[in-house]
């Protein structure tokens, strides 16, 4: 299967998922939501269960004074805006550094404020647009001072992986937050993840944002995906019989001394000892 090359290119635009966020505005509820919100529902089974799992995570969470908290927002949101202005200049180096002392300066991840899953998500567009340039200008001094200056791994798909883990962060404090999907799939793609890429745009396309080039990434993915799990499962299966071999050789037998049937009217298994092997015809000589 051939798959639409994707590139994520660096463009001149706040609207654009592939592009930097410079705001996010949350909606005040409608007339017709707040109306829902007051209208009695009935109780769902294992609602009691996941309002007290709820209620767990927030008393673990550690109480920060909400005007401390304010001020910490409004920190990381003034590095967010610095990191903005130098995105769209296409510095994106200066970028990352804006974003990451947003995240140093800000609120702790744990108190899931959106402006922690905005700066996540942004890094992972420098990450992107770093990558890029790396395949262009792969001996470019600012982006090596980059790669070599964060860890040892420094391979040709180092800041890939870099765009799954700030992505995946982002996720975590807001998992609606369609541009950490998007860029996520984007790195897992090029990272030979199909399956991850897959699970990424389709997720976007159930949170109710598709796109015509989604649906067709979608589909081009799907075959590729499931042959990868195919693949990857039979690798598994040889790996875990290879072990069993090696056990069951201590006793002089292998897994071929062991036959599976499968019962035609209940779909159950039974197992049969074989003496001599699979192609004995498991009588007693």
């Amino acid at each position: 299967e051939r798959l639409t090359h994707i590139t994520p290119t660096v463009r001149r635009t706040t609207t654009s998922m592939d592009g930097p966020l410079v705001e996010e505005v949350i909606e005040e509820p409608t007339v017709e939501e707040s109306v829902e919100a007051d209208t009695p529902e009935v109780e769902e089974e294992g609602k009691g269960d996941k309002e007290e799992e709820v209620k767990e995570e927030e008393a673990s969470i550690p109480f920060i004074d909400p005007e401390e908290l304010a001020a910490m927002v409004a920190v990381a949101t003034g590095h967010k805006g610095e990191g903005n202005s130098l995105y769209l200049a296409e510095d994106f180096v200066g970028a990352l550094s804006a974003y990451k002392l947003g995240l140093e300066q800000g609120p702790p991840a744990e108190q899931k404020q959106k402006i922690t899953a905005i700066l996540h998500c942004n890094i992972a567009a420098c990450y992107l647009a770093l990558q890029n340039a790396r395949a262009s200008q792969p001996s470019a001094p600012q982006i090596e001072e980059v790669i070599e200056g964060e860890d040892e791994d420094d391979g040709p798909d180092s800041l890939y992986k870099k765009v799954v883990t700030h992505c995946t962060s982002s996720l975590e404090v807001d998992n609606s937050y369609n541009k950490a999907y998007f860029r996520r799939g984007i790195a897992h793609r090029a990272l030979k993840d199909y399956r991850g890429a897959l699970k990424d745009f389709e997720k976007i396309i159930e949170n109710g944002a598709p796109t015509a080039e989604l649906h067709k990434w979608v589909r081009e993915l799907k075959p590729i995906a499931k042959k990868q799990e195919e693949e990857e499962r039979d690798k598994m299966m040889g790996e875990l019989k290879g072990l069993g071999n090696k056990f069951l050789g201590l006793f002089g037998m292998s897994l071929d001394n062991f036959q599976a049937t499968q019962d035609p009217n209940t779909g159950s298994y039974s197992v049969n000892f074989v003496q001599g092997g699979a192609g004995a015809s498991g009588e007693s000589e």
